[in-house]
């Protein structure tokens, strides 16, 4: 499988079944991270598996998603330096790896962070200058479990994204594209992507909070960040299987009020 089919069957998965991914497989994981894909090179990110995922359950009470406590036989400590663009290229490198999972059947779940960086000091050493910004739980599916292609998911309508223009005037290359992004994971399914198709490119933003919502829900603001990064991911993995010669980079976009850009799927040079 590839991972478009892992966008198609990806869903956030809350329990799991009672063992771990083989110790093979856990050792490719690790090698994978230490090769994904990057859209800002620049900018500091890291992510740390932690193979004994019981043990840190036992340790620490704040892991929590959206809809309540999840416990997985690992996690991924995903790590960020503390700016915006640093939480967009945690959410972006780290769902390549999640769809890659997913096309394998490897269940997976975002989790937003309810513990302070100290309590992981028995689990992971943090890069210097980065902080923890949140988890991925992963393992096996329970017995009976698959992960199988999602036909209509539950979703804002393509339409709701689109700032300018009629979904029925898109091409269905394009149409497909914007399919993939409304079915990224966003933190209580809050969906803040927005896009202007201008020309064949997609310019992806984020709806942006006022200044009380950033002061007041400060966390909500750095996983809306990832989230932005999520969005962006799959825009590339749709416009890789749609379209031939496209990649995601910052480029002259129009600008919006209320909307805050992120970058745009194009053509490469």
């Amino acid at each position: 499988m590839n991972l478009y089919q892992g966008i198609k069957r990806r869903r956030s998965i809350r329990k799991y079944a009672n063992e771990e991914l083989s110790l093979t497989r856990l050792d490719e994981l690790e090698k994978e991270l230490e090769s994904v894909r990057k859209f800002d090179s620049e900018v500091s990110v890291g992510a740390r598996l932690i193979r004994d995922g019981r043990a840190l359950q036992e340790d620490i009470s704040g892991i929590i998603a959206d809809y309540g406590k999840v416990e997985a036989p690992h996690y991924l400590v995903l790590t960020s330096e503390d700016t915006e663009d640093g939480y967009v290229e945690l959410g972006y490198r780290y769902e390549f790896v999640v769809l890659a999972l997913a096309a394998q059947g490897i269940g997976t779940c975002w989790i937003g962070k309810g513990f302070s960086d100290e309590q992981l000091d028995r689990y992971v050493q943090l890069p210097p200058g980065q902080k923890c910004v949140t988890l991925i739980a992963l393992g096996p599916l329970p017995d009976g479990e698959e992960l199988d292609e999602i036909g209509d998911p539950k979703r804002k309508e393509i339409g709701h994204f689109l700032v300018n223009g009629d979904p029925g005037n898109l091409n269905e290359a394009t149409r497909e594209i914007i399919d993939c992004l409304r079915r990224a994971p966003s933190a209580l399914n809050g969906q803040p992507w927005r896009v202007i198709v201008e020309e064949g490119t997609v310019h992806l933003y984020l709806r942006a909070r006022n200044k009380v919502t950033k002061m007041v829900l400060k966390s909500l603001n750095q996983l809306n960040r990832v989230d932005a990064g999520i969005g962006l991911c799959h825009l590339e993995v749709g416009g890789n299987h749609f379209q031939e010669a496209v990649e995601t980079r910052k480029v002259t976009h129009p600008e919006r009020r209320g909307l805050s850009y992120i970058g745009s799927l194009t053509d490469r040079d």
